[in-house]
Parts: C-alpha cells; sequence; structure tokens
C-alpha cells in the first residue's frame, strides 16, 4: 500500500473539470431511492474518470431502483451494496433526469415541487409506488437496451483512511449516515448531531469530496 499524502480539503468537481455529473444534484421525488441515485451517480462519476471525460452522461436511477429485486424494494428503500453487485452482474443502461429525455431509461419519478417558503410539498404525500421494469430504451430510442450496458469491474467497502485515498484517485463513492431530525436544517460545515435530536432513518448520498472548520 503506496503511501499518498491526503490533502486537508477536495472537491472531486475541480479536479475532473470534463464530469459535469460530479456536481449534479438529482432528485429522487417522493420515493426512497437514495441508495438507487446516489450509487447509479457515483458509478456514471467514476466512468467520466476512468475514461478521461468520453463518458460523460449520466446512468439510469430508473433501471436500478425498479428492475434489480434483489436490491431491495425500490421506492420503499434498497440496499447500496446490493445495487453495486448489480453493476458488476447485470450492468446499468445511461438514463437522465425526469423528462429529460436522456439516455436509455431516464428517471419517472417526478421532483418535489417546492412552495414559495421553499418547503418540500411531498412530505405528508403518499410515497411513489413503484415502477413496472421496462427493459427497453424509452429516453433515446435508439439505443439498443442489451448493448447500452456499462458494468463495474468490482465492488467493495472502503476504511476511513481509504475513502480519501480512493475518492482522490477514482473519483465520487457512495456513502450511507444515520439520518435525525436536525439535519433537515442543516445548512452548511460540518454537521454534529445535537443532542436531543431523534433518529430519522438511513440516508444514502455521493460523497465528492471533504474540508475541515477551524482548523
Amino acid at each position: 500500500d503506496n503511501y499518498q499524502e491526503i490533502p486537508r480539503k477536495f472537491d472531486a468537481r475541480k479536479k475532473w473539470l470534463r464530469c459535469k455529473t460530479i456536481g449534479e444534484v438529482r432528485d429522487q421525488g417522493n420515493c426512497a431511492s437514495g441508495w438507487a441515485l446516489s450509487t447509479s451517480s457515483a458509478f456514471a462519476d467514476r466512468l467520466c474518470v476512468a475514461t478521461n471525460g468520453d463518458f460523460n452522461q449520466l446512468l439510469s436511477a430508473e433501471e436500478i431502483t425498479f428492475c434489480c429485486h434483489t436490491c431491495g424494494n425500490g421506492c420503499y428503500g434498497g440496499y447500496p451494496i446490493r445495487a453495486w453487485k448489480s453493476f458488476k452482474k447485470h450492468g446499468l443502461v445511461t438514463g437522465g433526469n425526469y423528462k429529460s429525455g436522456e439516455g436509455c431509461e431516464p428517471y419517472r419519478v417526478p421532483p418535489c415541487p417546492y412552495d414559495e417558503y421553499g418547503n418540500n410539498t411531498c412530505s405528508g404525500q403518499p410515497m411513489e409506488s413503484n415502477h413496472r421494469c421496462t427493459r427497453m430504451c424509452y429516453g433515446n430510442q435508439d439505443l439498443d437496451f442489451d448493448q447500452d450496458h456499462r458494468y463495474t469491474r468490482d465492488h467493495y467497502y472502503l476504511t476511513y483512511r481509504g475513502i480519501q485515498k480512493d475518492v482522490i484517485n477514482y473519483g465520487p463513492i457512495e456513502a450511507s449516515f444515520d439520518v435525525y431530525d436536525d439535519f433537515p436544517s442543516y445548512k452548511s460545515g460540518i454537521y454534529v448531531k445535537s443532542e436531543n435530536a431523534s433518529y430519522l432513518g438511513g440516508h444514502s448520498v455521493k460523497l465528492i469530496g471533504w474540508g475541515e472548520e477551524y482548523g
């Protein structure tokens, strides 16, 4: 294991300027598909990094959410590691955001509208029903469904120290964390859970870098 100096701050968006997907924040809508959006987004970013920008588009959160029946239960939650295993075994087609028409299978869960005060209007609404798995390209119909699949070479867990090294060399990763009821009001900087915060559940995100506060 070669020694590598880890910088105090790092932003993958600035290292790989050609890979515009790294900075894209995708809207999962009223669907607990964070496990699928985070993994498919990190996979797309890594493909861009590995191909030096030749591959530069989103991969389908729709396909992994609703076609991987070993991954979990679609809009009702799933397991990121199983998504990575599926990328290795079955691959993943391209697919942009809602109504983008981009890629083979764009995301079909509508984004959550926000009211004039910036509040998310999805809360309190019934969860999006799971979609039927569509094994065809309905976005860019010139694409061949089978030929459009991209595959990962491997999937693996990382240690705390290994995370930084991996991101610097290969691009963003998927990370999961516990969410407490004070997190929705978090604005910036390093989040520290308040003492009496209540546990809400797990969430899966894409990690693109790090920094430090107050030295």
